[in-house]
């Protein structure tokens, strides 16, 4: 044998050897991460329930279908926890690290949209499982809703005045 070929069948052994170190390495850290998840799950269930929040169901997912040029494609989206508080509906999202639990982090923030949308809750819970601390999120897709709520109370303000008005005319004409 040469010495190319020596050189050529260790690259070769090398590469292979490197290869399964890699995907060991990589199943190793996503099982230590599922195993981190789960326990973040646990711990977050009991910081909701102490919090008053009743957990409705775990894990549950909801279809969603894309159109692409009309053929339609069905996917799903899967939240850690749908939560009630009172009458309030949540989806629950259980975030552990340094940018994740994070509601401006980009990715975060997606996610947490693409929840509001698919479960249409009341608000949006991100447990920061780092800080034990419990994150209400809420969205407003093009409406104000200072400006919402300001409508509001003045359409109330008017029924009172028509009311008052009206009874006070029943009044004068009886």
């Amino acid at each position: 044998m040469y010495k190319q070929d020596i050189f050529i069948i260790g690259l070769i052994i090398g590469g292979f050897l490197f290869y399964r170190i890699y995907k060991a390495f990589k199943i190793y850290t996503f099982k230590k991460r599922m195993k981190k998840g789960r326990k973040a799950e646990k711990s977050a269930i009991k910081l909701l329930m102490q919090e008053g929040y009743k957990i409705i169901s775990t894990q549950k997912s909801v279809p969603v279908i894309t159109y692409i040029d009309g053929k339609p494609y069905k996917n799903y989206v899967k939240a850690d926890f749908i939560v009630r508080k009172g009458l309030k509906k949540y989806v629950t999202e259980i975030k552990t690290g340094d940018k994740a639990p994070q509601a401006n982090n980009a990715a975060t923030r997606r996610q947490l949209l693409e929840y509001y949308l698919a479960y249409k809750p009341t608000g949006i819970i991100l447990v920061d499982m780092n800080e034990r601390r419990i994150k209400t999120i809420e969205f407003s897709i093009g409406t104000n809703p200072v400006r919402n709520r300001l409508i509001f109370i003045l359409m109330f303000l008017i029924f009172l005045a028509a009311a008052f008005i009206s009874y006070r005319y029943a009044v004068l004409i009886i």
